[in-house]
């Protein structure tokens, strides 16, 4: 990668192409470590960066790139979005597969760690397990798909790994036995929902049937990612397969967000006190005996199952599929 020299000393102009292209060429520049993850791959275009300071540096890979810096002594950003391949039928678009690269022996010397991803190649973080550091690295299968682009020399393998965690949404836990590359709740959370917000959006002012039943169904895996609490993210992305179970009542912030999309998109209007919704199998009233029991799968699909009473103010357990 040819670095220009524009204006000043300290200015440098990268001539446009991919994330492993920047890092390289910071790198180049600056000597610093840089790590750049995009989930949603895209070029980044030409621009200009200032190398005097860390601050003026970040900033202008920040603007350029399109990116968001996670603070700290190194370069790290990321696009806080989870890979669209992960919920393909919001039709969001993934870019172009980069080429997936690993660590080998020769990167990992006395726990200090060299390498370097170009052009389109990319580190993606499962497998990690597979290089030899100190300790076994074990990784939590949703921070994988992710592209980082790296260009590191020499540095310690646990601020690596706390880097490539930072930078697709984990955290990096140690113990005597290994390494643990685990889900940051929070960011995981900000990554689904900035994916979600990103589909691609309905054609024209009134879409057919099934693309506003599609619309329904996002806007409400949105409400429960939102307001899903930690532990429930954890567990229910612990694994393939993995569910978890979280209740709320008629008061939670839940339920007053269903209740607001099934409103607003016109399965729901208001009845004195109550409010008479068309749920799945039935018409039910929800009020203040409302409870609701929400199972989230590592699928990203949903079962809202809501205990309401019927047109007779009979108990009744309604259900809500959720299924983007």
């Amino acid at each position: 990668m040819v670095v220009t020299i524009a204006l000043a000393a300290s200015l440098v102009t990268f001539p446009g192409g991919s994330t492993g292209d920047l890092v390289e060429s910071v790198h180049e520049a600056t000597n610093r470590n840089v790590f750049i993850t995009q989930a949603f791959v895209q070029p980044v275009k030409k621009f200009d960066f200032d190398t005097k300071s860390y601050d003026d540096l970040a900033f202008d890979i920040r603007m350029g790139a399109k990116v968001h810096v996670v603070p700290g002594s190194d370069l790290v950003f990321e696009d806080t979005m989870l890979p669209p391949i992960r919920m393909p039928s919001l039709g969001v678009a993934q870019g172009v597969m980069p080429k997936w690269e690993s660590l080998s022996p020769e990167n990992i010397a006395k726990g200090l760690v060299t390498f370097q991803t170009s052009g389109d190649e990319r580190l993606d973080p499962v497998y990690l397990d597979r290089a030899p550091f100190s300790k076994p690295v074990i990784v939590n299968w949703m921070l994988g798909k992710y592209g980082v682009a790296v260009n590191v020399e020499k540095m310690p393998e646990k601020a690596f790994l706390t880097c490539i965690a930072q930078s697709v949404g984990g955290k990096l836990v140690e113990d005597k036995e290994n390494y643990h590359l685990d889900l940051d709740p929070e960011a995981f959370r900000t990554r689904v929902l900035d994916l979600l917000a990103a589909r691609t959006p309905s054609d024209g002012p009134k879409p057919d049937a099934a693309t506003q039943e599609k619309e329904n169904r996002i806007l409400l895996l949105a409400a429960i990612i939102r307001d899903a609490d930690a532990d429930t993210l954890l567990k229910a992305f612990k694994e393939p397969g993995s569910a978890a179970e979280f209740s709320a009542n008629s008061s939670s912030a839940l339920a007053s967000d269903i209740a607001q999309v099934l409103t607003e998109t016109g399965q729901a209007r208001p009845r004195g006190r109550m409010l008479e919704a068309k749920i799945g199998n039935g018409l039910a009233f929800l009020d203040a005996r409302t409870e609701m029991v929400v199972t989230l799968k590592a699928d990203f699909t949903a079962r809202i199952a809501i205990t309401a009473v019927d047109n007779r103010d009979r108990p009744r357990t309604f259900e809500l599929t959720v299924n983007p």
